[in-house]
């Protein structure tokens, strides 16, 4: 009885083990959003921003969130980055926005995202422009606004830097 008891332990542990790495179908469904971004021509990172939270400031936490990147070959662009918030609006920005360093956009420039930024999600936390890319960050809970962050991530393209 009790070789019984070891066998049947012994297969429950083995079993358990390998379902314990198995993906669960939050991952298969990150893996095949990542999957779909790359094949449309944008590349998905893991990126640390500050935590513009009033908490997150005053501890000085960061967060760690994933980038929908498209890639830009203009070397001549500083870089920019805007950030989500639930404290203190920066300046020109719309409300909850912040710039999270201190180059800012000029008002043409601004003006021609500003609209956009006013339509975004809440989902989206934080918008960078850079030599090499522009970024959309989010936190991928809707898959369905993939479709839509690809299409401001052109739109974030065409803006004259």
């Amino acid at each position: 009885m009790l070789a019984i008891a070891v066998i049947i332990v012994s297969i429950l542990v083995v079993a358990g083990s390998v379902m314990w790495v198995q993906p669960t179908a939050r991952d298969k469904l990150l893996a095949d959003l990542r999957m779909k971004a790359i094949k449309t021509g944008i590349k998905v990172q893991q990126c640390q921003i500050d935590d513009t939270s009033n908490e997150g400031r005053i501890n000085k936490w960061t967060r760690s969130v994933m980038s929908y990147r498209k890639l830009v070959t203009n070397t001549k662009r500083s870089t920019v980055t805007i950030v989500r918030t639930n404290g203190e609006s920066g300046i020109h920005l719309p409300e909850g926005w912040i710039w999270d360093n201190d180059i800012r956009l000029n008002s043409s420039q601004l003006s021609q995202i500003r609209e956009m930024i006013e339509g975004f999600p809440d989902s989206i936390i934080c918008i960078e422009f850079t030599a090499g890319y522009v970024g959309i960050a989010w936190d991928e809970h809707d898959a369905s606004e993939f479709d839509q962050i690809a299409l401001w991530l052109e739109q974030l393209l065409e803006i004259n830097w």
